[in-house]
C-alpha cells in the first residue's frame, strides 16, 4: 500500500482501484497494510527506531541484547518488514540454536524483488498479483504437482 494511501470507504461493494485497473468482487477482503506503526510501545524505547520498529543486527537479534531476537513485522530488518514472507524464520531458528550451541550465526538478507500479494490457494488454482497489480494464475493441478513439492521440502 502506498504512503499516504487512505480508506475513502468501507462497504459490501466491489473494490474500487484509483489505478484504473477494473473493480475487485470478492466474497471477503482482507487488506493487510504494510508500513505502519507496530504495536511496540510497551517496550523498553531504546530497542525502537524512530518509527516504533524493534532494532536488530543482520543476525535478527535485537540490538543491545544478543539473547533476543525480532522477526517479521516489528523487526527494523527493511523498509517492507520482509523477513517473515522471505522465510527468515528458518534462519532465525538456526541462530538460535546457533546462539545457544556457540555456533556461527547466519545473516539475513532481504529479498532484492518484491513480490505483490499472493492470494491463498483456492479450488481453481493459486492466484499471483504483482506490485503492478496484474494477475497470474497457477492453475489448480500445478499446486499438488509442481508448485508445493518446489516450495515446501
Amino acid at each position: 500500500v502506498p504512503d499516504g494511501f487512505g480508506c475513502d470507504e468501507i462497504t459490501s461493494e466491489p473494490v474500487q482501484w484509483s489505478t484504473g485497473q477494473p473493480a475487485a468482487t470478492a466474497a471477503a477482503v482482507i487488506w493487510a497494510i504494510g508500513r505502519v506503526r507496530p504495536n511496540t510501545g510497551w517496550l523498553p524505547p531504546e530497542m525502537l527506531d524512530e518509527h516504533g520498529f524493534v532494532k536488530v543486527t543482520p543476525e535478527l537479534r535485537v540490538c543491545g541484547h544478543e539473547r533476543i531476537f525480532a522477526i517479521g513485522d516489528v523487526a527494523a530488518t527493511d523498509p517492507l518488514r520482509a523477513s517473515a514472507r522471505a522465510r527468515a524464520d528458518g534462519m532465525l531458528a538456526h541462530n538460535i540454536r546457533a546462539a545457544l550451541d556457540g555456533g556461527t550465526l547466519k545473516t539475513y538478507r532481504a529479498p532484492r524483488r518484491r513480490w505483490g500479494s499472493v492470494l491463498g490457494i483456492q479450488p481453481d488454482g493459486l492466484e499471483v498479483f504483482a506490485p503492478s497489480g496484474k494477475a497470474f494464475k497457477f492453475p489448480a493441478w500445478s499446486i499438488d504437482r509442481v508448485l508445493m513439492p518446489w516450495i515446501v521440502r
